[in-house]
């Protein structure tokens, strides 16, 4: 679990009272990882049969999330900023988007090590339900990592193999 529903509400609430329809120029990561998890949880609740008729919402929720894709890889590194694109990493994987889930995943690999050391650095301390979601977040992340490199690594329709970066 990525995120936990007390922690979410209280986003969710805060960039519908913020705006409903664009995102919010203080906190972008807000804004996607709202509308990443909406997407993920309108998907994961359609009943069979009914995608096609979803669809269309579901697809909103994802491009709403991902037009602040600029701003997240922009804006100072947090906590947040990370568990949005792994929201992001999560709903390309199913849909499956090999591109989107590569960028998705490597974004939010080196984000989430800007994170980790800019709060080195400045000697941030974390309070426990950071600590706990900072943990969920290296383990999602980790994760993600792996399944990325894999899929670079694979051979390409060329029969070549693909490159690292």
């Amino acid at each position: 679990q990525l995120i936990d529903l007390t922690t979410f509400m209280p986003l969710l609430e805060a960039q519908y009272a913020s705006s409903s329809d664009e995102p919010a120029l203080e906190c972008p990561a807000r804004w996607a990882i709202v509308n990443a998890v909406l997407a993920l949880g309108v998907r994961s609740k359609t009943a069979a049969g009914s995608e096609a008729a979803m669809s269309d919402v579901v697809d909103g929720f994802c491009r709403n999330g991902t037009a602040a894709l600029p701003e997240l890889l922009l804006d100072q590194p947090s906590l947040l900023t990370v568990q949005a694109l792994l929201a992001m990493v999560m709903f390309a994987k199913g849909i499956p988007d090999v591109q989107a889930f590569i960028v998705f995943a490597t974004n939010a690999s080196r984000m989430l090590q800007l994170f980790s050391l800019e709060s080195e650095f400045l000697g941030l301390v974390m309070e426990l339900e950071d600590l706990e979601q900072y943990g969920k977040v290296c383990d999602c992340v980790s994760k993600f990592e792996r399944e990325a490199t894999d899929l670079m690594g694979q051979k390409t329709v060329t029969g070549t193999e693909s490159a690292m970066f």
